[in-house]
């Protein structure tokens, strides 16, 4: 007993001391979303964040987001936003806060301008 309240001590102080902070929110960066390309960001954010579930392979939920058809579909849809913003009916994906506010605002531009193949 006599050891177990420091090592339930230290767990509480080291968890208290944990946080998630988002580099944008952090540094203030600035959010560029004045040529979202599917080739470039969008394509980026994808194979970063949800290929490794969403694939040829694997393809969760039936969606291989390796495919730009598959990805143009989803965003026409509004699942592709719906889902990234946690707005259902969508499925909820990705986990919440997984995705930066950037790569989200950068998703619902290429999304608005009609998710074009560039």
């Amino acid at each position: 007993m006599k050891f177990l309240i420091p090592v339930v001590v230290f767990l509480l102080l080291a968890g208290a001391s944990c946080t998630y902070n988002k580099e944008e929110e952090l540094y203030g960066l600035a959010c560029d979303t004045s040529n979202v390309r599917y080739s470039v960001e969008v394509k980026n954010i994808l194979d970063a964040n949800c290929v490794s579930c969403h694939n040829a392979s694997n393809p969760g939920a039936g969606l291989n987001l390796r495919d730009y058809n598959v990805v143009k579909t989803s965003a026409l849809s509004g699942c592709l936003i719906g889902s990234v913003k946690q707005i259902a009916p969508c499925v909820p994906m990705p986990p919440i806060n997984k995705l930066s506010s950037c790569q989200i605002q950068q998703l619902d531009k290429w999304v608005k301008s009609g998710a074009p193949n560039n």
